[in-house]
């Protein structure tokens, strides 16, 4: 859902937001993970999620509004420019290999992209409250969020860490660069 407010607010030329954070989301009907979608939220959830949303539709979405929804079917050229993103999914999320591919696309889009996998974990895992998965998704979650706001992660982070971090966006920054020319 964050990703699709970032495709709006770039489409109209508004504010930048400076992080795109996701959970999960999107369709998936090109994603066939036997292992996934059992629990929480299901396949059938769903497809009665997406009928709920076409209902009173005139027309099918189009490939250019379907990144609304589902930010992974966009192509790394319209994934371009976006913020960076952190986006932590369950190995048994319905949306974990969508999550995965869109984490993909942000990267070769040249987007700063943090993708953690917790193993063995369904969507909604945060709300699986006082479980270490649960303790983990909001350290990575209020880590990422501080570091948006420049500031001193919530566990503290070692000046090697920094270092790195400031590495990796110099990269992704010169190889931007790069193919602009």
């Amino acid at each position: 859902m964050i990703a699709a407010m970032v495709f709006s607010l770039t489409a109209c030329g508004g504010a930048q937001p400076g992080n795109g954070s996701t959970a999960a989301g999107g369709k998936d009907d090109i994603y066939n993970n036997e292992y996934a979608g059992e629990f929480i939220w299901t396949r059938e959830n769903n497809v009665s999620g997406w009928a709920d949303l076409m209902a009173g539709q005139e027309k099918e979405l189009t490939e250019e509004e379907m990144i609304y929804f589902s930010p992974a079917v966009a192509t790394p050229e319209q994934l371009k420019g976006l913020p960076e993103a952190i986006i932590l999914v369950g190995s048994l999320d319905l949306f974990c290999d969508e999550d995965m591919d869109y984490a993909k696309k942000l990267m070769e889009a040249g987007v700063f992209a943090e993708l953690y996998v917790e193993p063995g974990v369904p969507h909604s895992y945060d709300a699986l409250t006082g479980t270490p998965q649960e303790v983990r998704f909001n350290a990575l979650r209020d880590n990422a969020i501080a570091r948006m706001f420049g500031k001193e992660t919530a566990a503290g982070s070692s000046e090697e860490e920094k270092a790195y971090e400031g590495l990796l966006k110099e990269l992704i920054e010169l190889s931007n660069a790069e193919g602009s020319k």
